[in-house]
C-alpha cells in the first residue's frame, strides 16, 4: 500500500508489479516490502516511475532471475537506461537481449585496446553480478572510439538493443553512484515517499482508494463461492430452456402471456376503488400491479412461467 501511495498508482497495479517480479527473481512474499523500497528508490532517483519500471521488469525479470542477477542491480540498469529516455517495454526488451548476450563470452575489439574479453562467470560457473560485468564493460568501452563503440555494441546485442547497451555504457559516474547509493540504502524508501505524497488531500484520497480496493478484494473472495453457485444455477436453467422442443416453448409463452393478462385484468377490477384504496394506504400496491400492463413485463412473465414449468409442472425433473 505504501508503494501505491508513493507512486500514485492504484493498489492492483503495484501489487501485480511486485508479485510478478518476486516470482521471477525467486523471492518470497516476505521480500515484498524490500522490493517495493527498491522500486521507490530507483524511480525517485532516475527519470522514470513505478509503472514504467514495472513494465520493464515484466520483460527482463525472468531472465535476470534465471541468471542470478539481483533485483537491485537490475533496477539500477533500468534507471540508467531511463535517464537516456529508454523506458517501459522498450527498456524491457533491450535489457532482456543484453542480459541474454552477457551470459556468454563478451569480447570487445578496438584499435587502442586490441581484443578484450570480459569475464561474465565465476570459477564455480555462477554468473558474476550484473553491476560488476557492466563496470568491466565500461572500462573496455572507454578505450574505444565512437564508431568502435557503436560497432561493438551492435556486434554484442544487435541493432534493436544497442541503444540500451550504449546508454548503460555511457552513463556518468555521478548518475551511477547516485542511483546505486539510493538503491543500496532503500529500506523504508516507499514508506517515506508515501508519507510525503500523502501529506495533502490528494494523498489521503489515494489512501482511501487503495483501502477500498483492498476491501473489495476481500469481499470478493468471501462472496465468490455463492456467486459461482448462482451463476451455475442460471446456466443450468438456460441450458434447459435451450433444450426444449417447440411445443413446450409455445406452451410456456402462452402461460407467461396469460400471467401478464391476469395482472392487467386485476388492475381493471380494482380501478373503481382506487380513491378508497389510496385512503387505505395501498396506492403503492396498485402502482406495482399496474406495472404488468406494460409489454416489457411479458419477458419476465415468460421467464417465470419457464421456471414454474421446469420445477413444478415438468415431470421427471431431478
Amino acid at each position: 500500500m505504501n508503494l501505491a501511495a508513493a507512486s500514485g498508482e492504484d493498489l492492483a497495479t503495484t501489487s501485480d508489479i511486485v508479485t510478478d517480479a518476486l516470482t521471477a527473481f525467486g523471492l518470497s512474499a516476505a521480500d515484498s516490502g524490500h522490493f517495493a523500497d527498491i522500486l521507490a528508490a530507483a524511480s525517485s532517483n532516475a527519470n522514470t516511475n513505478v509503472s514504467m519500471m514495472g513494465e520493464t521488469f515484466k520483460y527482463c525479470a525472468p531472465i535476470a532471475g534465471a541468471l542470478g542477477f539481483s533485483a537491485e542491480d537490475t533496477a539500477e540498469a533500468i534507471g540508467l537506461m531511463a535517464n537516456s529516455g529508454i523506458k517501459a517495454s522498450q527498456a524491457g526488451t533491450s535489457l532482456r537481449t543484453i542480459m541474454n548476450n552477457l551470459s556468454g563470452e563478451v569480447t570487445f575489439v578496438g584499435k587502442n585496446i586490441g581484443e578484450v574479453t570480459i569475464a561474465t562467470s565465476n570459477a564455480d560457473g555462477s554468473m558474476r553480478s550484473l553491476n560488476d560485468i557492466l563496470a568491466d564493460c565500461r572500462v573496455a568501452f572507454s578505450g574505444l572510439s565512437e564508431s568502435e563503440k557503436a560497432a561493438n555494441a551492435e556486434a554484442l546485442v544487435g541493432k534493436n538493443a544497442m541503444s540500451g547497451f550504449l546508454a548503460l555504457m555511457n552513463s556518468s559516474e555521478t548518475d551511477i553512484n547516485k542511483l546505486r547509493g539510493a538503491i543500496e540504502n532503500c529500506d523504508g524508501a516507499s514508506e517515506s515517499m508515501a508519507e510525503t505524497m500523502q501529506d495533502n488531500l490528494n494523498g489521503q484520497l489515494t489512501i482511501l482508494k487503495s483501502q477500498m480496493e483492498e476491501l473489495a478484494i476481500s469481499f470478493g473472495d468471501i462472496l465468490m463461492p455463492t456467486i459461482r453457485k448462482i451463476v451455475s444455477a442460471v446456466q443450468q436453467f438456460v441450458d434447459k430452456l435451450n433444450s426444449m422442443d417447440e411445443s413446450t416453448r409455445e406452451t410456456i409463452i402462452k402461460i407467461g402471456l396469460l400471467a401478464a393478462s391476469i395482472g392487467r385484468c386485476s388492475l381493471c377490477l380494482v380501478r373503481p376503488y382506487r380513491p378508497s384504496a389510496q385512503r387505505c394506504g395501498v396506492s403503492v400496491l396498485l402502482q406495482r400491479v399496474s406495472g404488468f400492463s406494460s409489454p416489457m413485463w411479458a419477458v419476465p412473465a415468460v421467464c417465470s412461467a419457464s421456471w414454474v414449468w421446469f420445477w413444478v409442472v415438468c415431470p421427471g425433473r431431478s
